[in-house]
């Protein structure tokens, strides 16, 4: 049986990993990365892993379960950006030129949302762990 933190700490090391897997293509492929297929299958794998979830931790509660669709998307949302810049030898808070963070850096710049993005993941990283 398996604690319903390890599902966080998991879905961190896939997070990393399609980081890792990003720097790959884009610094020693070259690779323009083609975002519509990429995010869908961020979604396929972010299903998977919503449907696996019970399966692999008996402990998980019904809300719990209900709220791991947000929980994967605000740690991704908060984790790969600056996991992907770090890699890069970046600025950790630079934003890219896609849509969203053209409007993030219209809205507040590039240091307020990274630190909205960490606060919206450790808040539902403590509703999802401590049972608020």
């Amino acid at each position: 049986m398996m604690p319903s933190y390890l599902l966080v700490v998991i879905w961190l090391v896939i997070i990393l990993a399609e980081a890792a897997y990003n720097w790959y293509l884009i610094e020693r492929r070259h690779v323009r990365i083609k975002h519509g297929l990429r995010t869908f299958y961020r979604i396929l794998v972010g299903g998977l892993f919503w449907i696996a979830g019970p399966i692999a931790c008996h402990t998980l509660e019904q809300y719990q379960w209900w709220l791991m669709p947000t929980l994967m998307a605000m740690l991704f949302w908060a984790v790969f950006d600056p996991a992907l810049n770090w890699m890069r030898g970046r600025y950790l808070c630079y934003l890219g030129s896609n849509f969203l963070d053209r409007l993030q850096k219209q809205h507040g710049g590039e240091q307020l949302w990274f630190f909205v993005k960490l606060a919206s993941a450790v808040q539902v990283v403590i509703i999802f762990l401590w049972k608020l």
